[in-house]
């Protein structure tokens, strides 16, 4: 490919731009390839990339910009729909884009998979323990005429049971409580943060 070709597909992958960033663009990309010389053309193709991966970082940068400040005089663009088409675009003409967004998404489902499956664990060896302090309360019943010793070590059990049955689920609701409600709170941060741009 020479720097006719690339450019001949850079501007036809950027047709659905507006005339004036597709100028801007296809003038940097001119430019870049002017200072290099035409020696170093083959190298300068080969540090871009493809057409289609450049037109795809050049769509994504217009796409994230938003609607420019119009300056005084002149009247605004509508762009509202032209901007959403030009997201559109960027996702699919990057063949990168999607599966990083689909690996970040997995992960932060996975992580609140974790956070849950945790939070459920440390809750049933509360409950479990504190079941196990009722069972052995019950067996002291029977045990008492029979062996003293057999009747303290139960006791025993059954109040450490109690103890660290308690403290366990208490400490479980208490941090499942703290990690909803960082959950909510950073939640609700990025939603504010997103609402002010």
């Amino acid at each position: 490919m020479n720097r006719k070709q690339f450019m001949s597909q850079l501007t036809e992958r950027l047709q659905r731009m507006p005339f004036d960033e597709v100028r801007q663009a296809v003038d940097y990309y001119e430019q870049y390839f002017d200072e290099a010389g035409p020696e170093n053309e083959a190298a300068v193709i080969a540090e871009l990339g493809s057409p289609a991966h450049v037109a795809s970082q050049i769509i994504g940068d217009f796409a994230l910009k938003g609607p420019q400040a119009t300056p005084p005089g002149e009247q605004p663009q509508k762009r509202g729909l032209s901007t959403v088409w030009m997201v559109v675009l960027a996702i699919v003409a990057s063949p990168i884009a999607l599966p990083i967004v689909a690996v970040v998404l997995a992960l932060a489902i996975a992580l609140f998979a974790i956070i849950f499956s945790v939070m459920v664990s440390i809750l049933a060896v509360g409950a479990a323990l504190l079941a196990a302090s009722i069972v052995c309360f019950l067996m002291l019943i029977p045990v008492i005429g029979q062996s003293f010793a057999s009747f303290l070590f139960l006791l025993g059990v059954a109040l450490i049971s109690l103890g660290l049955g308690s403290a366990v689920l208490v400490g479980g609701i208490k941090l499942s409580n703290l990690c909803v409600n960082a959950l909510a709170g950073g939640l609700g941060q990025f939603l504010k943060r997103r609402g002010t741009k």
